[in-house]
């Protein structure tokens, strides 16, 4: 409830209404390989740990309360461990990131299945993002994100901040313009591409749009300096001067 929200509400005499509670969501950080990142002394073996505050971040700005983040060893056990504990804690949402692969120190989908989350799918032929694992427990819901940033980022945004929306009771928060392509743009792939572009907006004409270049999973610069995506099917080819609709980030 805003400002407008409450001045109409007190025009018309209501000093009570119906409320949501915002969902509570735990973030679980898999990743032994993980550093701090303003650690000085990175061994060969780490990367710096970015999908902590990106998550951290996401969580909060979709009006979900972020009750825990924690760091999880690449241990069964340890992932174990720590669902069982935020399913104590009776959050509604269990974001893990990374461990949802295929290699020996992914746990995240096996440590669900152990406390019960019944998998609701795993895997989609998506770019970035193929790795996604979801399931549920009751009325609760586990989701399980690749480790890469990009990759994490974009799933957030497509599969966990709509479900945080309608936990709270709103609509999708999906911002969208259709634009028009000013080069040819196409996915040769088998996969869905989430294509990250900028949007250049004309006074008096429609938004043009222009594919960012590094397109990688690991290529952080490529969210940061997009304004939004457009979604290609596979096989799909937009020609100059075609019309798109865009998800603005």
């Amino acid at each position: 409830l805003k400002a407008r929200e409450l001045a109409l509400l007190a025009a018309v005499g209501r000093h009570e209404v119906k409320v949501f509670v915002p969902p509570n969501v735990s973030l679980l950080i898999t990743g032994t390989e993980l550093a701090q990142f303003d650690d000085l002394n990175i061994k060969p073996h780490q990367i710096r740990d970015s999908n902590t505050i990106m998550l951290e971040s996401a969580v909060k700005d979709s009006g979900a309360i972020l009750s825990k983040s924690v760091r999880v060893e690449d241990s069964l056990d340890e992932t174990i461990q720590a669902i069982v504990a935020s399913v104590r804690d009776e959050d509604s949402v269990i974001l893990c990131s990374g461990g949802v692969s295929v290699g020996r120190h992914d746990h995240v989908k096996e440590a669900a299945r152990e406390v019960g989350f019944e998998e609701l799918f795993w895997k989609i032929r998506q770019k970035p993002g193929k790795p996604l694992f979801v399931g549920r427990l009751d009325n609760r819901l586990l989701f399980g994100l690749p480790g890469n940033p990009v990759s994490a980022y974009m799933c957030f945004k497509n599969y966990v901040r709509p479900v945080l929306a309608e936990l709270q009771g709103t609509c999708s928060p999906n911002h969208c313009i259709t634009a028009e392509t000013t080069t040819q743009i196409s996915n040769t792939g088998s996969r869905t591409n989430f294509v990250r572009v900028t949007v250049n907006k004309n006074p008096n004409k429609i938004a043009c749009i222009t594919e960012i270049a590094q397109q990688g999973s690991h290529m952080l610069s490529s969210i940061v300096h997009a304004d939004g995506y457009i979604v290609l099917e596979p096989g799909e080819i937009l020609e100059p001067h075609s019309l798109k609709e865009v998800f603005l980030f």
